[in-house]
């Protein structure tokens, strides 16, 4: 079975890019932009369900062993994310062992949103308790997504329950509010609007910038048209956490991971902005 490893150097940082899952994911359905304004020059996009990537990161610096995000399969057929013919791909501790990483080398893990497919991996369950899947990790929750979900608190089956609420039980969730540095040229930085409390990864080594930016864009469209999203989001956040991220990664002629977007991409100064190009 094939993952798809990309290994990109970021200065001193190593950086493992693998797919875990591909999902169904349809544009048309999912996004707010009418059939008249992506039909023209986007029918390709939209007109029926893709296959999406789920990647998993990880990133490994001195004294550092960083994951980003926690996916694993656990799709069923009912699911409208299903996708039968989607590749099978080796798991998450198994993609992570093949080069060389045990659970419990994590030092940190950063957790982008809340969304399922970002962590349902976190926890385990052994011996008829929840643990963290990797057990000398921190891990790095926007507080506004903790917030967000207390009522799911109370669901102890709720995925965000056997989770985040584990982790916090077992004190070794920490909640970001702010810029927050991990390690010398490691940053947390909130990017609201996909989730209250969405947050994206700048790593900064040897003159080079690489962000992982969670469900900042799903799909190139998005950077080219950045009021293009999915429904049901706070609109007005994530506009502007696109506004801020774009001059920075244009500027810093940064290298891009979006969870959803195949491979490493950065983005090309236009007129308008930019768009996202293959790296």
């Amino acid at each position: 079975m094939s993952t798809g490893l990309r290994v990109q150097p970021v200065g001193e940082a190593v950086v493992r890019v693998f797919t875990m899952y591909e999902l169904s994911f349809h544009l048309a359905e999912a996004f707010n932009v009418p059939e008249s304004v992506w039909r023209p020059d986007y029918a390709q996009y939209f007109e029926r369900p893709m296959l999406f990537p789920t990647q998993g990161i990880h990133i490994t610096l001195p004294g550092m062993s960083l994951l980003i995000d926690t996916p694993i399969y656990d799709l069923t057929p009912d699911s409208p994310f299903y996708a039968p013919d989607a590749q099978p791909r080796p798991g998450l501790l198994e993609q992570l062992a093949e080069q060389g990483i045990a659970p419990e080398d994590v030092t940190q893990v950063v957790i982008t949103h809340t969304h399922f497919d970002h962590i349902n991996g976190a926890t385990i369950e052994q011996e008829g308790q929840l643990k963290p899947r990797f057990p000398r990790a921190h891990y790095y929750l926007g507080r506004a997504d903790w917030e967000s979900n207390q009522k799911k608190l109370l669901q102890p089956d709720s995925l965000f329950s056997r989770t985040m609420g584990a982790l916090e039980k077992q004190g070794v969730l920490e909640f970001v509010e702010t810029a927050t540095e991990l390690g010398p040229g490691v940053t947390i930085i909130p990017a609201p609007g996909e989730s209250k409390g969405h947050q994206i990864v700048r790593i900064h080594s040897g003159g080079q910038t690489l962000y992982c930016i969670g469900d900042l864009y799903h799909h190139p469209v998005e950077a080219e048209h950045p009021d293009w999203m999915q429904a049901g989001i706070d609109v007005e956040a994530n506009l502007q956490s696109r506004a801020a991220f774009v001059p920075r990664a244009l500027d810093e002629d940064a290298l891009l991971i979006a969870t959803h977007i195949p491979g490493i991409g950065r983005l090309r100064r236009t007129a308008s902005g930019g768009v996202w190009e293959a790296a």
